[in-house]
């Protein structure tokens, strides 16, 4: 177990912070069943969600 492992707080909210811009982009699409990767318009959202908790 020797490397680098950042806190497991750390990764729990990028995961949690990850899957809420899923989930609102997913609210946001055309077609509700398909989820986020259904349709597309709402990458930049998702990016503009992403870049912000990676600051």
């Amino acid at each position: 177990m020797t490397g680098i492992r950042p806190h497991p707080r750390v990764v729990y909210q990028s995961l949690k912070g990850m899957a809420e811009a899923l989930q609102a982009a997913g609210k946001d699409t055309t077609s509700d069943r398909g989820g986020p990767m259904r349709g597309q318009p709402n990458t930049k959202q998702i990016e503009a969600h992403v870049t912000s908790w990676q600051r």
